[in-house]
């Protein structure tokens, strides 16, 4: 999961008790770690909407993260060499 976000990615989550916001590709990394560790589960996402302009890109996302959380994500993507990458996100 971690590999889907910049370096530099900053990551919001408002449901999450410890810690709402982590800052770094590491920070994030273990974040998830924790949290599939305390609750295993998939992530599942449907793609509601899209906005492009320039090298960025808005995206929103309704979904659900193992049991602990169901909702919306926001994201913005920037071009990372021939890929896409999360530089922001926030979920409620």
């Amino acid at each position: 999961m971690a590999a889907l976000y910049r370096q530099d990615a900053i990551q919001f989550w408002s449901w999450w008790s410890a810690d709402a916001l982590v800052s770094g590709q590491q920070p994030i990394e273990e974040r998830y770690a924790s949290m599939f560790a305390s609750s295993p589960g998939e992530f599942v996402g449907q793609l509601v909407q899209v906005y492009a302009s320039g090298n960025e890109m808005s995206v929103i996302v309704k979904g659900s993260e193992g049991a602990l959380w169901k909702g919306y994500k926001a994201w913005i993507c920037v071009r990372d060499a021939d890929t896409w990458k999360i530089r922001m996100e926030y979920v409620n």
